[in-house]
């Protein structure tokens, strides 16, 4: 090929394409230890959306327009869905608030009986303590 980019008589159609032998199965297969690093390189699941570049510009309006609805729609389904999880996470922590009042309200009358019953105990034992032979002086 010249400067001009035309093949010259001599040159054959084969003289621009790659020497390089192409890969074949066998050695494909030799090597399983890439075929796994291959594999995870992979994007296993993509969203499939046709291209518009090829459509006439009305056509392609038109795509895009679709497009930007469903994507609106979508979007409107997702605020909803969160708004209606943020509603219910909501009432569960004042479920939840109002629990731990009235736990705390129990605690607290738990712990004022305790207390109670302490004290009349220290008294029951102090009552059974004044009454005992072994404490009072006794003339015979």
């Amino acid at each position: 090929m010249d400067t001009s980019g035309e093949l010259h008589p001599d040159e054959s159609i084969n003289s621009g394409k790659s020497s390089l032998p192409m890969p074949t199965a066998a050695s494909a297969d030799s090597d399983s230890g890439s075929d796994n690093e291959r594999d995870a390189s992979l994007v296993l699941e993509r969203n499939i959306v046709s291209s518009t570049a090829s459509l006439e510009p009305l056509e392609r309006l038109e795509a895009l327009q679709r497009r930007n609805t469903d994507l609106g729609r979508k979007l409107m389904e997702a605020e909803r869905t969160l708004q209606n999880r943020l509603a219910d996470h909501e009432s569960e922590l004042e479920e939840m608030q109002g629990k731990l009042e009235e736990m705390r309200s129990e605690l607290s009358a738990t712990k004022r009986e305790e207390k109670e019953l302490r004290s009349k105990e220290v008294n029951y034992f102090s009552a059974i303590f004044s009454f005992s032979p072994s404490n009072r002086t006794t003339k015979i």
